[in-house]
């Protein structure tokens, strides 16, 4: 029994450091799956790990230092617990590498067990990470998925991500270089639509106070489905865009240019003929600043625009939408009021 219990530790302890593989994944999942206890001694093995550091050094995700406590706490000896440390830190390491963006680690509450039907995924915590405004965040996920998080941006995944499925929940803006996987497609899911894809690059915008969400293909295939009125579901193409409207499930389809799905990753902030009312979400989401619409008339205005965060002011992005003659401004502290002219 103490053999069986140091190879399931092994493989636990592979898992929680994204370093266990397919093959191992399966006969993990059916180990828990096949008995009540099974599934209790592995969640027992996850809270270990999760205590392993005080609340504090969780939120800095330092999760070298929960290794090493997990280690004591089992009383492992084997030596290959050594090397899965070494493995896992490079793993760990490439985590920590984004400061704009803050990891937290959630334990899922109220999981029960029961025999046969528990499923792996339910006894793993979530990560969840959110980016401050006036930021923006670069990560990449256990399956080597890269994504790009906009200010004000939430993203979270089950700690078994990659297990059953590829599954995450969006709140906000974010870019999504997808790693090609056919066996366990890529899911993006907003309260008002959810993105499948199987391997390719794509914006997805869907702040919880936006109107409508929308998706932008830069390669590759993707299907949308809109959950706001259901149908069949849409496949975009490169150079796609949809907009739902998130109150009335309207949905339009246009083109876009897709060199320019990404371009807020490296600072710009692109009006590419959208409305004032997304144009002041935007403006807000990058200067850290609140705006009001003062005027009725002003949700017809469209403008056109490409502008560097590090190099233009707020005074200067708002200067440029004034000299249209459309609208004008007044800031007062980090209040911004648009009137129409």
């Amino acid at each position: 029994m103490e053999t069986t219990n140091e190879h399931i530790d092994d493989l636990i302890i592979r898992l929680l450091c994204g370093e266990l593989d397919p093959e191992g994944r399966q006969e993990l999942e059916s180990w828990a799956s096949a008995d009540a206890a099974n599934a209790k001694y592995l969640h027992q093995r996850q809270e270990l790990w999760f205590s392993a550091t005080r609340p504090e050094e969780l939120r800095k995700y330092d999760k070298e230092a929960a290794y090493a406590v997990f280690l004591r706490r089992i009383n492992r000896k084997r030596t290959s617990a050594n090397r899965h440390f070494l493995a896992g830190r490079q793993t760990l390491r490439r985590w920590t590498g984004y400061a704009a963006g803050i990891l937290l680690l959630c334990l899922a509450g109220g999981i029960g067990y029961y025999s046969g039907q528990k499923h792996l995924l339910s006894a793993f915590a979530d990560i969840t990470i959110e980016v401050p405004q006036d930021s923006r965040t670069r990560t990449s996920l256990p399956d080597g998925t890269v994504v790009w998080l906009n200010a004000g941006s939430r993203l979270a995944y089950s700690q078994g991500f990659g297990v059953k499925d590829r599954n995450v929940r969006l709140e906000g803006e974010g870019f999504f270089e997808v790693e090609k996987n056919e066996q366990l497609p890529f899911c993006v899911h907003t309260s008002s639509v959810c993105v499948q894809d199987l391997g390719t690059a794509f914006n997805f915008r869907d702040y919880p106070d936006d109107k409508e969400a929308e998706v932008i293909l830069a390669e590759g295939c993707i299907r949308l489905e809109n959950l706001v009125r259901k149908g069949s579901p849409e496949l975009m193409k490169p150079g796609d865009r949809i907009v739902v409207d998130k109150h009335t499930g309207t949905l339009v389809r246009d083109t876009y240019d897709a060199n320019l799905a990404n371009q807020w990753t490296g600072g710009r902030l692109i009006f590419d003929g959208e409305s004032i009312e997304t144009i002041a979400r935007k403006i807000e989401q990058c200067y850290h600043v609140s705006v009001t619409l003062a005027s009725e008339g002003l949700e017809d205005c469209h403008f056109y625009g490409t502008f560097i965060r590090m190099e233009n002011s707020l005074t200067e992005v708002l200067d440029a939408l004034a000299a249209t003659g459309k609208v004008r401004y007044r800031i007062e502290g980090r209040r911004v009021t648009l009137y129409s002219n």
